[in-house]
């Protein structure tokens, strides 16, 4: 009797399992969604946000002339078929000095030359020396507009120039660096701006070990941050003086007004 209802018990609890026993059977892993494929209508060579530092060097015969160090990128405006239209596009690393580059005495004037889509582009730096200051006095662009890299631009494969002799910009004493860490715009005219960053710029004259002067001319960008986190770190001491203060002038009075509660 005691062996049929063990056995009877037994079948009920298998009944009860036999549900929840899993197959061998291998369950697929979940489809992956796969997100659509976007392209950008505006292509550049290469990231905005990993651009190339193009770093180059000029002589005067033995001595050096130049020094400079950024990364470079260009805003050109471009006409299409309906509206005008912004590209941007970033100096690659590939980019070259080219052996056209010159200076004397007055002027340094730097070709770097780069492929865009199989035609050569050249962007060209003046440097002036007066008064023992010198400063950048003209940038220009030599480029042809595409069609990968201008889409439905209505002058295809066309050359272009853009040109500025009036600058006034790195302005710094000889045998100083100019320096600009942040990223700044250099407007040439109303279709061509040249975005610089991490730019160190030296021109004309050079101490002995030819290499950038530690004495530096920052830019304004750069000069009004480090300006700008001593007052911000003073603001937050201050604040949290007063903070202290206060704290401690209402446990006083606390504790006083216990005192008198207690007297009482």
């Amino acid at each position: 009797m005691y062996a049929t209802k063990m056995l009877s018990l037994l079948f009920t609890i298998q009944l009860i399992l036999a549900p929840l026993t899993f197959s061998d059977t291998t369950v697929p892993d979940e489809p992956t969604t796969q997100e659509p494929t976007t392209h950008s209508p505006l292509p550049t060579t290469t990231s905005s946000d990993d651009l190339s530092t193009f770093t180059t060097t000029l002589k005067d015969g033995k001595d050096l002339c130049l020094k400079l160090k950024g990364e470079f990128s260009f805003r050109i405006n471009y006409n299409t078929t309906n509206n005008k239209q912004r590209q941007d596009v970033d100096m690659p690393k590939d980019a070259v000095t080219l052996n056209s580059s010159s200076c004397n005495s007055t002027y340094v004037v730097l070709h770097i030359q780069f492929p865009i889509d199989d035609y050569n582009w050249t962007f060209t730096m003046k440097w002036k020396e007066a008064d023992q200051y010198n400063s950048l006095v003209y940038m220009g662009l030599f480029y042809y507009e595409t069609a990968n890299t201008f889409p439905n631009t209505n002058q295809l494969n066309q050359n272009k120039t853009q040109t500025n002799s009036n600058l006034k910009d790195f302005k710094c004493e000889d045998n100083i660096c100019y320096r600009c860490d942040s990223k700044q715009v250099y407007d040439v005219n109303d279709i061509l701006s040249v975005e610089i960053s991490n730019l160190k710029s030296q021109a004309f004259k050079f101490g002995k070990n030819n290499d950038f002067s530690q004495d530096e001319t920052m830019c304004n960008a750069d000069s009004d941050t480090s300006v700008i986190v001593p007052i911000v770190v003073g603001c937050i001491l201050t604040g949290l003086i007063i903070l202290t203060l206060v704290a401690y002038m209402i446990s006083r009075y606390r504790q006083s007004s216990n005192a008198g509660y207690n007297n009482i």
